[in-house]
């Protein structure tokens, strides 16, 4: 079928249950549109223009569906009904059979969509969405796959989006960014035996609650640092690699491999079972995160730390540049007795006798660093003794009932430790950051 073009037509069907290809070129149905559905459930597939409703369209329904058998790939023009702030859809449903075809569908252009929901069969093939960033809201977005689902740019204009729901069987399903900044967005939850699922928000004003479930595969849920009112990341028995908001999260990892980036806010992370990767970046103004579980000992089944310090990061005396040690995950681990310095070397972490004795792990970071640079400074030796402008370490130190990690970087040519030169990078409940070995650091 070749272009048309019917300004008053109200409903647009094109069905086959055979072999073949249905074909209809770019369409321009007018602003009375009410349903679009075409559907090819044999072992057919569907070759379709770009549908352009014009720009106050407001079609209830859009339907697509493929074969179950179909063995061509089916490609979907742009589907337009207005702008970014113009137009709606109510429900917009792609349903692929178990097609082995790479099926493509073009830019979804519309101010408000309802509802998206999106299955693909489990034949082989796969399904790519071009853009959504020329969509204004969307009301729900689920996808359930068994076969790949792609966002080549997500829905990055939306002002905002109700909840973001991924059942993924054996499948790789990437939505791209969604979110515009200062949007809202709301639950997102993944479940299933996936491959990998991978969501990005963008600097959203908030986001509602990650949930992952699955039993299996990597799900990669990326928060933005720019959002600064919290939220609640929870994992299950697959693996997770979870990033936060620059506000503080509750973040809590499965029994796998995980990994979590905290970002700006002072963070509460619960590692589970596995062995973990913390990820601490120094030079991005982090929050101090607090970890629960975090399983020190260096060994293939601890939990480890990667840490990003700024450039020109020297140990004592000058002799061994830390900086290219500790952001490569070489980092040498030695005690540190009581009111001693930091010996000659290149020690990148030391485990300070030296206990904090008026502080908590609640007390205010402002607080647990004073109390740390008196402690630091107040014996036979001053840690920094042997240490001059950029000279320094990582250095563990506890309470005697929690950890605390501190960057110690002399920032004055003076051998003394003082206000400015001491950091703090993470709190460990517990004293099992005894057993820091060389094996923690990746």
């Amino acid at each position: 079928m070749s272009n048309l073009t019917a300004t008053s037509l109200t409903s647009l069907t094109a069905s086959s249950t055979a072999a073949g290809t249905i074909t209809i070129g770019n369409f321009a149905p007018g602003t009375a549109l009410d349903t679009i559905s075409l559907s090819s459930t044999g072992a057919g597939n569907l070759v379709v223009g770009n549908i352009a409703a014009g720009t106050t369209a407001n079609p209830t329904s859009v339907s697509i569906v493929t074969g179950t058998s179909a063995t061509g790939a089916t490609t979907i023009g742009n589907i337009d009904v207005g702008t970014v702030a113009t137009g709606s859809i109510g429900t917009l449903t792609y349903t692929q059979g178990a097609s082995a075809a790479n099926n493509t569908v073009g830019d979804l252009i519309a101010g408000t969509i309802d509802t998206i929901n999106i299955t693909t069969g489990n034949a082989g093939g796969d399904v790519t969405f071009n853009t959504l960033a020329t969509v204004g809201s969307i009301g729900s977005l689920t996808v359930t796959a068994a076969d790949d689902v792609t966002f080549t740019t997500g829905a990055t204009g939306a002002s905002s989006i109700g909840s973001v729901t991924v059942a993924n069987t054996n499948a790789a399903v990437a939505l791209g960014t969604l979110g515009a900044a200062g949007s809202t967005v709301g639950n997102i939850a993944v479940s299933g035996a996936s491959t990998t699922t991978a969501i990005t928000v963008g600097a959203a004003l908030s986001v509602g609650t990650v949930t992952a479930t699955t039993t299996a595969g990597t799900t990669t849920v990326t928060l933005n640092n720019g959002t600064l009112i919290g939220t609640t990341m929870t994992g299950g028995a697959g693996i997770e690699v979870f990033t936060g908001t620059g506000a503080s999260d509750t973040i809590s990892t499965g029994a796998a491999n995980d990994t979590v980036t905290g970002g700006s806010g002072d963070d509460t992370i619960t590692l589970g079972a596995g062995a973990d990767t913390a990820i601490i970046d120094t030079t991005a103004t982090p929050g101090v995160d607090t970890y629960i579980g975090f399983d020190w000992g260096g060994g293939a089944g601890n939990d480890n730390l990667t840490l990003t310090v700024a450039a020109g990061f020297l140990s004592t005396n000058g002799v061994g540049d830390l900086t290219t040690g500790i952001n490569g995950g070489t980092v040498a681990v030695a005690a540190l007795a009581a009111d001693t310095a930091m010996p000659v070397g290149t020690t990148g972490l030391y485990v300070n006798a030296e206990q904090l004795t008026t502080v908590t792990a609640a007390s205010t970071t402002a607080a647990i660093v004073a109390e740390a640079i008196t402690q630091m400074s107040d014996g036979a030796a001053d840690v920094m003794a042997n240490a001059t402008n950029n000279e320094g370490g990582l250095m563990l130190m506890n309470n005697g009932t929690d950890s605390f990690l501190f960057l110690v970087r002399n920032t004055a040519a003076d051998a003394t430790t003082d206000a400015g030169d001491v950091t703090l990078i993470g709190i460990f409940t517990g004293l099992d950051a005894a057993n820091a070995a060389a094996g923690d650091f990746t």
